[in-house]
């Protein structure tokens, strides 16, 4: 969520580079959007430090980005959901040759502070923005600046 989301009325369709998402559900510390990502295209490679994300494909099939691994889940994998913890970084996208986009179900939940995020990479080249709650990576040992 972006601080132009906090905007957004429950029901509208807001644009983006990968595609659209709409809003669904917005409460205080939780939201339900569904992302419609276009072929070949992705989010970027970002985190959160003040909330977590339960991500359920809904059609097509998405390629996942997250903990250092790469996976492909399609709507026949009986397991076609993630769980994304604050602080890790993911991404997702859509296959190239896929007629459709992918749709995911996102529900987040935690605390929703709009610039909570950090963009490691974005092929769209947007701002790599940093949320309050992020601390420089020298003060967290275990990862590589």
């Amino acid at each position: 969520m972006t601080t132009e989301d906090t905007k957004v009325r429950v029901g509208s369709r807001v644009d983006r580079p990968w595609g659209y998402y709409k809003l669904v559900l917005h409460e205080k510390d939780f939201s339900v959007k569904i992302l419609y990502i276009n072929p070949g295209e992705e989010t970027s490679y970002q985190r959160h430090s003040k909330r977590n994300e339960l991500v359920t494909l809904l059609d097509g099939t998405v390629v996942v980005e997250q903990g250092g691994r790469t996976y492909f889940k399609d709507v026949q994998n009986r397991a076609s959901s993630c769980r994304v913890m604050a602080g890790e970084w993911h991404k997702f996208g859509a296959p190239l040759n896929q007629k459709g986009p992918t749709v995911l179900l996102e529900i987040a939940y935690g605390e929703l502070d709009p610039d909570d995020f950090e963009r490691k990479y974005d092929k769209y080249d947007r701002e790599r923005k940093r949320g309050p709650g992020f601390v420089t990576s020298a003060e967290i040992p275990h990862e590589k600046p």
